[in-house]
């Protein structure tokens, strides 16, 4: 049996794998280990189903205001701010926000892109951001 054979279209077809972010997390070693396992598994599929003209991506999205973190971040007021100063942006994502990537991923636009991960996280995972005195 073609695995592929549910993904094809004509001309091109394309599969997102979704991750979280991949930084290291303190005391979340099985966790890190996880997200990086489907970064590599993204990769090894990429180069598995590109001759069937198939496309594998995966989305990292980092903190996203979903009902799971929407109460945590609304409760715990030195949270929001210790991760929202860590976010350049300076706001949470949205679902819509991944939502975008994901069909980003799915168009004609992204016939070229495979074995790539989009990161959308609001350039949290950049790092320590020193913060602007301008504010």
């Amino acid at each position: 049996m073609d695995p592929t054979r549910c993904w094809r279209r004509p001309r091109r077809s394309g599969l997102a794998c979704f991750t979280s972010t991949s930084r290291a997390f303190p005391r979340a070693s099985s966790y890190s280990a996880a997200k990086a396992g489907v970064i590599a598994l993204t990769r090894s599929m990429a180069v598995d189903y590109a001759p069937a003209g198939v496309t594998v991506n995966a989305i990292a999205p980092g903190l996203i205001l979903t009902d799971m973190t929407r109460e945590r971040l609304v409760t715990d007021a030195r949270r929001r701010a210790l991760m929202l100063a860590a976010t350049p942006l300076g706001r949470p994502g949205t679902p819509e926000d991944v939502a975008g990537a994901a069909v980003f991923l799915a168009s004609a636009d992204a016939d070229f892109v495979t074995g790539h991960v989009l990161t959308g996280d609001g350039g949290w995972s950049i790092g320590r951001v020193q913060p602007s005195e301008k504010g």
